[in-house]
């Protein structure tokens, strides 16, 4: 017999798995969240919301710089850090959001809005100093997904280095300030200035807000003004606030919540699945194909199902690699509102063949900045990697959790690493692959 408490720990678990499951997958649209202000001077972000964030999904927050040279974010994990936020109920479009950072990993996050305090709902990793936004300008990321993989959700930047005539950094000369626009190999997507991100054009600030129209709009125009550096402004001492102050107008979200997406091979055959929330006055959803991740093609057109809440669609894509000239096969959703107003899911990826066995294998040998490595798996894990000279001694060591499949791993060599031979180490579960590396510099 089942008894009650077995009940209550088995529905308990299903509903933290169902919350791990959730939570990690990349769902929301690029510009549903957006900076609307940060001070260095008291260490606060706020942040609007333009679509609704489905309890049990993982938002991350950061002031880590995008390095597009080494497709990665900066590694400096001192004054700079990631805040991970899993609201545990929905928090609707329109609200706003404060992060205030304390230092020394102290951090407090509240919904303007509604006044309700999410703390025990988020974690804080890095931000060891005690006033963690500098003065010599920052940046502002929001993403979903794992570090090495980010699906970028929006970004701003407030850098004093120099930048371009958007104002995002030409480099990254100093790690805790500079930033670049986020995008390139080592994510799943691209942010666009002035569409979904933006930069100070070269005038930083330590008070840095919105101060642009707060009318009632639609989601997409409240996206264009919070992206257009005519509507911000701000100063060094702290007397400028944001005219957003509890909540924004919203006149209606963006175009549907998207709760998941995923692509599978079956046969000869790719069968696509989405799944999507609050689905009203929406058109319908365009399915596009690319072998390389770069050019799509449109397959098909699709008309939302009948109904309202949650649903669930299917549509298979049929003899997908009878005349393909390669091995890999990339989808993406295009969704179109009634108005004509569009957004782009994450690129999902499917491989023309199965893997059989889990292998590591580096890309290319000898290598100078970067090692790249071809990651097939059986299952989700994580990679333990360890980096070391030929007497053992331990020159990186870090870990990367990669889902099932096939992956390209990127792990940038240490500034200053010796030319010569070393050796390389990936664990995963009871396997362990050694290579042997030659760090060559031009």
């Amino acid at each position: 017999m089942i008894t009650p408490s077995v009940c209550r720990t088995t529905l308990l678990f299903s509903i933290l798995l169902s919350l791990y499951n959730i939570g990690y997958s990349q769902t929301i649209m690029t510009g549903g969240i957006v900076p609307v202000g940060m001070s260095a001077l008291n260490n606060t972000i706020r942040l609007a919301l333009l679509v609704k964030i489905p309890a049990g999904t993982t938002v991350k927050i950061t002031d880590r710089g995008w390095n597009r040279s080494l497709l990665a974010f900066t590694p400096t994990m001192t004054g700079d850090g990631i805040i991970t936020w899993t609201p545990l109920a929905d928090v609707a479009a329109g609200n706003v959001l404060i992060l205030t950072l304390s230092g020394s990993g102290v951090a407090t996050l509240t919904n303007a809005t509604t006044s309700d305090n999410y703390s025990g709902t988020f974690t804080i990793q890095g931000y060891t100093v005690a006033d963690p936004l500098i003065i010599s300008g920052d940046g502002i990321t929001i993403y979903q997904g794992l570090e090495s993989d980010p699906w970028f959700i929006s970004a701003i930047n407030n850098s004093l280095g120099p930048v371009d005539s958007y104002g995002w950094n030409i480099t990254i000369s100093q790690t805790l300030r500079d930033a670049q626009l986020p995008g390139g190999g080592g994510s799943q997507n691209f942010l666009t200035n002035g569409v979904n991100a933006m930069g100070n054009q070269g005038t930083q600030l330590d008070n840095f807000q919105y101060t642009g129209p707060v009318t009632p709009a639609s989601g997409e125009t409240w996206l264009a003004r919070m992206v257009d550096y005519g509507s911000w402004s701000g100063d060094d001492v702290g007397t400028i606030s944001s005219t957003i102050v509890t909540s924004i107008a919203l006149l209606s979200p963006l175009p549907v919540t998207l709760l998941s997406f995923s692509a599978a091979k079956q046969g000869n055959n790719v069968q696509l699945q989405w799944q999507v929330a609050d689905e009203v006055n929406f058109s319908r959803y365009e399915v596009e194909s690319s072998e390389d991740g770069s050019g799509f093609f449109m397959l098909a057109s699709v008309t939302p199902l009948s109904g309202s809440g949650t649903k669930i669609y299917n549509w298979t894509h049929a003899n997908v690699f009878s005349n393909a000239s390669g091995n890999n096969r990339y989808y993406r959703l295009k969704l179109i509102d009634v108005d004509g107003t569009a957004e782009y899911s994450r690129l999902v990826h499917v491989n023309t063949f199965d893997i059989q066995k889990n292998s590591i294998t580096l890309l290319a040998n000898p290598v100078q900045d970067l090692i790249a490595l071809d990651v097939r798996l059986l299952r989700d894990g994580t990679l333990s990697i360890q980096l070391s000279d030929l007497n053992g001694k331990t020159i990186l060591q870090q870990q990367r959790n990669l889902l099932k499949g096939v992956s390209n791993l990127q792990i940038p060599i240490p500034v200053g690493l010796s030319q010569g031979l070393y050796l390389l180490t990936v664990v995963f579960e009871e396997e362990r692959f050694v290579m042997k590396l030659l760090r060559r510099r031009d």
